[in-house]
């Protein structure tokens, strides 16, 4: 069984990859 705080952790997770995502490819658009 999977816990509230393993969802929250994998959901915390996912959020800062795609704030990192997201960063990246602003960059990336911006050198083009």
């Amino acid at each position: 069984m999977i816990t509230e705080d393993k969802v929250t952790e994998i959901f915390c997770m996912a959020d800062d990859f795609c704030k990192f995502f997201d960063a990246m490819s602003k960059e990336s658009f911006s050198t083009l």
